[in-house]
């Protein structure tokens, strides 16, 4: 008998844009900082893992992901999973063993992540079910609870085109209509049975905006021996700065308006540095490192970028020891189905990041910065004329939510 397949389809859409808007808030209580930081730790470090993977892979060019996005609906999956497909699955997400801490550190985590009034951020998991296909009570339940997932019946097995046009449409409303068509023609068939989508939208304007009159086109140094001209933009003010010697790396902070999150940016010393400073990374590093920043008047010029990659990483994941979860004969997500008739097909991901002045074309903000009448130091220079790193990260959970590289395509 054929085994049917649980398609897990993460979809990530973030933009920098310049008007945001305050959402009303479910209330999710008060939060017990072991636990969501346990799993917002285990973020960070599978976030680190799968991007390491996912950059030797595309050595060259832009290239966008969210690790939190992966890690919310690959969390999913793991509380139907069973046996060695569970264990597997637990250790490339470096979760907590007890499943209790999982439940509760994932439904804080979404609450805390959604509790920001400055930006705008909004995650959703739904779960697409074959029409009359039994799912147990108690994963329902658990999905529900601490993942906020609702369940939705299409019929993959008479009408599988429909079934996609259906989750492209619930996709491209979460996202604002930024992206469109995420499942292409043929990725859904008549074994499918679930499709498991988390959404992430980030929509935040910059504490302080980039002056857009100040921007122009500068070169930009994809190697040493090649370079194009792209918009770069200035500001000169105060940012949070810091030197790292075990990245060989300038780091900046751009903070979003409420600074409950921020862009850093990490600029390799070598201009041809990118690969040794994504070898290097290491996630306790880098949050000892975020929360170390000093406050430096720096003259920064930044490009004005936007990049969107899409993503089929069941080979990234079956790297990081996810493998039996591929595979028919061994897949056990009985704790889904009440049986071991489920494997995963596809995991996919789209990512989508635009960094301009404000954020995006539309919307305005100004700012009033008094300074001392009393002698300082010239600023320092920093320009980003060559590949670096961003990452988008929570300040309050110490957790990434988007990250990526910049190489000058755009």
């Amino acid at each position: 008998m054929a085994r049917t397949c649980l398609l897990l389809l993460l979809l990530l859409l973030t933009a920098a844009i310049a008007d945001f808007a305050v959402t009303k808030q479910k209330k999710y209580g008060q939060s017990d900082p072991t636990t969501v930081h346990a799993v917002a730790s285990a973020n960070n470090k599978f976030s680190l893992s799968l991007y390491k993977t996912l950059s030797s892979q595309v050595p060259e060019g832009s290239l966008v992901m969210s690790p939190v996005s992966m890690h919310l609906a690959l969390a999913i999956a793991y509380h139907g999973a069973r046996g060695r497909t569970a264990e597997q699955m637990a250790a490339a997400l470096h979760l907590p063993q007890d499943q209790d801490t999982v439940k509760t550190g994932f439904r804080q985590l979404l609450g805390s992540l959604k509790s920001s009034r400055s930006v705008n951020l909004e995650i959703a998991n739904r779960m697409y079910l074959q029409t009359n296909f039994n799912v147990l009570k108690d994963f329902r339940r658990v999905i529900r609870k601490s993942f906020g997932s609702d369940t939705k019946e299409v019929d993959f097995e008479k009408n599988s085109e429909k079934a996609r046009r259906i989750i492209n449409n619930w996709v491209e409303k979460r996202t604002s209509h930024k992206i469109i068509q995420m499942i292409g023609p043929g990725v859904l068939n008549v074994f499918t049975r679930l499709v498991l989508v988390n959404t992430v939208y980030l929509k935040a304007q910059w504490l302080q905006p980039f002056n857009s009159e100040d921007t122009k086109l500068e070169k930009f140094h994809i190697s040493r021996n090649e370079e194009v001209e792209i918009p770069m933009m200035h500001m000169k003010t105060f940012f949070g700065f810091k030197h790292s010697e075990n990245l060989s790396a300038k780091i900046v902070e751009l903070p979003y308006e409420g600074e409950t999150m921020s862009m850093f940016i990490l600029l390799p010393d070598d201009l041809e540095g990118i690969s040794n400073l994504e070898a290097g990374l290491h996630a306790a590093e880098l949050a000892s490192t975020f929360r170390d920043m000093q406050s430096e008047e720096l003259n920064v010029t930044l490009p004005k970028f936007k990049t969107e990659t899409s993503l089929n990483l069941k080979n990234n994941l079956m790297e990081l020891g996810m493998k039996d979860m591929f595979d028919r004969r061994y897949a056990n997500f009985s704790g889904i189905t009440g049986s071991a008739e489920l494997y995963v097909s596809n995991v996919l991901q789209k990512a989508f990041v635009e960094v301009t002045e404000l954020g995006t074309e539309a919307g305005a903000s100004s700012a009033v910065i008094l300074e001392s009448r009393s002698w300082r130091p010239p600023p320092l220079e920093f320009v980003v004329d060559h590949p670096f790193l961003f990452i988008i990260w929570e300040k309050r959970l110490n957790t990434t939510l988007i990250m990526g590289r910049f190489s000058g395509s755009q």
